[in-house]
């Protein structure tokens, strides 16, 4: 890599967009650049038609190619990913078990210039923080394994009782 300086006829042509309100939220900075990376991803899936029933773009990236590109653990990177999840950046979609996740991306409207910015019909964030479906319309709430694990960890067994 060659380093020039930055002066004032410089154009920058290679970037990750990042949008500055994502910067109040207290997210960590791996899941911020995750998001920006997922986002650039999305001017190739726009390219490529790949949008749901409702005009909903979405993009295609494995746990492994974006760990690789960040040179951190795929564990780390789904860490991050339910971070942006939780956040309501992303909303996941995950067609079946050997294939890649799809990741809708959900984003902060101060960040989106004229008109027709919206995510579509499909997809958006109602005040008590559930999802609209993507395909249905209906809710989709959030995974509460833990809290049902929670809940059968209180189970105690009887002397003798086989588990």
């Amino acid at each position: 890599m060659q380093l020039k300086p930055y002066t004032r006829d410089t154009r920058i042509t290679d970037f990750y967009p990042v949008p500055r309100s994502l910067l109040e939220l207290n997210l960590p900075a791996t899941a911020v650049l995750i998001y920006a990376i997922l986002l650039d991803r999305g001017t190739l899936s726009r390219k490529n038609g790949y949008m749901d029933d409702f005009g909903n773009l979405y993009v295609v990236y494995t746990r492994e190619e974006l760990a690789d590109k960040l040179s951190i653990s795929t564990k780390m990177v789904g860490n991050h990913i339910r971070c942006l999840e939780k956040a309501g950046l992303i909303r996941i979609i995950r067609p079946s078990r050997k294939q890649a996740n799809r990741y809708f991306l959900l984003l902060p409207d101060d960040c989106m210039t004229g008109t027709g910015t919206g995510t579509g019909t499909g997809s958006s964030v109602p005040s008590d923080g559930k999802f609209i479906g993507f395909r249905t319309g209906s809710n989709v709430h959030r995974s509460n394994r833990k809290e049902q694990q929670d809940i059968s960890n209180l189970y105690q067994h009887e002397e003798g009782e086989s588990l």
